[in-house]
């Protein structure tokens, strides 16, 4: 059964981007990015594998494409493995994150993100394992903070590390996990397809893979396409839509058990930008000159509701 929800809406922009830090963010990883080279042409999807013709954006000199068939958006041609590698564990981007000063400012404003997420997937166990404790693995953790919490949850039996960012240090398990995060890490990915069939080896049957990751199909990156400055590369290597993300579970092995797209801040992403909305969306640009507090609240809860919100939320279950 496929669960929709509307959670806390107490998320600001300025909680997952302060400003100061994030134009840092965005100037290292543009130097990084314009400093290295991409193949010509349009790759084939890399979540359908459907040819593509058509560029939608462009940002730091890199073209992203649409998929056709599932609206997922990704960068036009695989990222060469070493540059990437390099763009997050090598670089001055990667340096930066990894200071203290980033990781304490993080911790402070995303601490009440974490405790939501952290009760969301409490809630989930209970609802689709049972109380108990279980094993956890935690898939390409980049907070320490993060971290932190989630190794000294009351559900934790066992808490593992698999293929972190620095500073965070890898755990790897010695057996299969009865639980995967993997939250905002398989959009960093080229080939989502092969990463959760890797994760899905490193799971009991009927155990439960946590996801959270940014959405090609969602109202803010389609509206505002290379004007929407939380899209980049090379942390956004591929941002499967909502029918990329179900296609994919299934590909890998699992079924999906609720994909919500709980996402609180398209409408203020859009808002601020409103003024460079692409000229031949009128509608976007009519509605957005219309839009009073109230209206932007009902809009963002419909987006919510029909699954057009860019921050999708799932829990799948690996098959028997």
């Amino acid at each position: 059964m496929i669960q929709h929800e509307v959670q806390d809406a107490s998320i600001r922009i300025d909680d997952l981007h302060p400003d100061v830090t994030y134009s840092e963010e965005q100037r290292l990883a543009e130097n990084f990015v314009r400093s290295t080279a991409s193949a010509p042409g349009l790759a084939p999807c890399p979540v359908s594998g459907s040819p593509r013709h058509e560029v939608f954006f462009q940002r730091f000199g890199r073209d992203y494409a649409l998929c056709p068939r599932t609206w997922t958006v990704a960068l036009a041609n695989e990222p060469d493995p070493d540059a990437l590698a390099a763009y997050f564990h090598d670089s001055d981007l990667a340096r930066f994150r990894a200071s203290v000063t980033y990781q304490d400012n993080l911790a402070r404003r995303r601490a009440h993100l974490w405790d939501s997420q952290l009760e969301w997937v409490r809630q989930r166990l209970r609802r689709h394992l049972g109380p108990g404790r279980f094993s956890v693995l935690d898939w390409g953790p980049k907070a320490v903070g993060h971290t932190a919490l989630f190794a000294t949850a009351d559900f934790v039996a066992d808490y593992r590390v698999m293929a972190p960012l620095p500073p965070v240090t890898g755990r790897p398990p010695e057996a299969p996990c009865d639980v995967v995060l993997l939250f905002d890490a398989l959009q960093r990915f080229w080939r989502p397809a092969e990463l959760l069939r890797r994760i899905n080896s490193h799971m009991r049957a009927g155990g439960l893979l946590f996801l959270t990751l940014r959405s090609g199909s969602g109202f803010d990156v389609l509206t505002l396409g290379g004007h929407n400055t939380t899209i980049y590369p090379l942390d956004h290597v591929c941002l499967p839509s909502v029918a990329g993300l179900r296609l994919l579970a299934d590909q890998a092995g699992f079924e999906v058990l609720e994909l919500a797209t709980p996402g609180q801040l398209d409408v203020s992403i859009v808002e601020q930008a409103k003024d460079r909305i692409p000229l031949s969306q009128y509608f976007q640009r009519y509605v957005m000159s219309q839009c009073d507090d109230a209206m932007q609240e009902r809009l963002q809860a419909f987006l919510q509701r029909n699954n057009l919100s860019s921050h999708i939320q799932a829990v799948v279950r690996k098959k028997p």
